[in-house]
């Protein structure tokens, strides 16, 4: 990861540590399923869940019905909003949000999306992530869905 994202993603970090974290906030997984999109560019979407199997399976039925390629990987931190928040800022710094579009399928506006090619690929979120946990003092682990 280029160091003005360390650098950005800290002041973000630190501006927001202020801020306690609410109640429902506790540990469990940030998901990060990837997708290729009908113009067959990748976008990923960053989630929070206590079970991601089934949040991804709900969001296969609803939102993907039609045959598509995808995989997803998870991690498991103490404070799985923080983590999630801390992500899509980053994302959306780095220019990656791809804004609050429609789903053609469940007509919903998803928000957690964004180009995986703007995130720098699926290295850099990754190592976003674990210097995240770094920064915060948490223990975490990957695993691949």
């Amino acid at each position: 990861m280029e160091w003005l994202s360390y650098i950005i993603l800290a002041w973000f970090m630190v501006s927001s540590m202020a801020r306690p974290c609410t109640p429902k906030d506790g540990p469990g997984e940030v998901y990060l399923f990837f997708i290729k999109d009908a113009q067959g560019r990748y976008v990923v979407k960053i989630g929070e869940s206590v079970q991601p199997k089934e949040r991804k399976s709900q969001w296969n039925r609803k939102c993907w019905p039609e045959e598509h390629e995808w995989f997803a990987y998870t991690i498991h931190v103490p404070k799985r909003k923080r983590m999630e928040a801390y992500l899509h800022q980053w994302a959306t710094l780095r220019g990656a949000w791809l804004g609050r579009v429609e789903c053609k399928f469940c007509h919903t506006r998803h928000q957690e999306k964004f180009y995986l090619d703007a995130c720098g690929g699926i290295k850099e979120i990754i190592e976003a992530a674990e210097y995240i946990a770094y920064l915060k003092g948490w223990t975490y682990n990957w695993r691949k869905l």
